[in-house]
């Protein structure tokens, strides 16, 4: 079963994630982290990106897809949850193409909705774990025994209204695409974690209690 999960910063697709992990056994596939991880690595690929930066460029598409197929071809499990993957309509059939060459479809889209207020407030309090979890600083506050760091977006409030109107601008034809399709749910992310944990689980047809293992 392969996930994709979509929605403004601030939705919680990285909690999300990291429940469907925690319960059910999935694999998390970041394009950031991926992406994050070739700079650290100052591979290459990292260096260019890191070039790119500088000038002001996004990353280009057929980058991070290269990165998304050599990881998802590198897995053994059939159990994976895309995060960040798809945040242009462009970018629909770049995933599509991905994984018709590793054999794969996309079975579910969840669409994490949230409003511009709740998001800002939510990414204001966001704080990135050491562990790589991600946490909140007043409704889901890390261990005293994680540091933390905050991410350049969540630091500047003009780069996150910015950031929410470049998702409005794209995500209307992302929605229609998934949609005609038939595997678009949407989830209000306005909820409290564990209320979306079931929301999603409702979505993507599968039951906690139920669960039969991670394999």
């Amino acid at each position: 079963m392969t996930i994709l999960l979509i929605g403004q910063a601030g939705s919680g697709k990285d909690t999300q994630a990291a429940f469907l992990k925690e319960k059910f056994g999935f694999e998390i596939i970041s394009t950031g982290d991926l992406v994050r991880e070739e700079i650290e690595k100052e591979t290459d690929l990292g260096n260019q990106i890191t070039r790119d930066y500088k000038v002001g460029k996004w990353v280009d598409d057929k980058i991070v897809h290269f990165l998304l197929y050599n990881k998802i071809k590198s897995l053994k499990t059939n159990k994976i949850v895309l995060t960040g993957a798809v945040r242009t309509p462009a970018q629909v059939e770049l995933l599509d193409d991905t994984l018709r060459k590793l054999g794969r479809k996309l079975d579910s889209v969840i669409l994490l909705e949230l409003d511009e207020e709740t998001a800002i407030n939510r990414m204001k309090n966001r704080l990135i774990g050491k562990d790589g979890k991600v946490y909140h600083a007043v409704f889901n506050p890390p261990p005293k025994n994680i540091s933390t760091k905050k991410r350049d977006i969540d630091k500047d409030v003009n780069i996150m209204i910015e950031r929410f109107k470049e998702f409005k601008k794209n995500n209307s034809e992302i929605e229609k695409s998934y949609e005609e399709r038939g595997i678009l749910r949407k989830v209000d992310a306005g909820n409290t974690i564990k209320e979306i944990n079931k929301l999603v689980l409702n979505a993507l047809n599968l039951n906690e209690e139920n669960n039969s293992g991670k394999n």
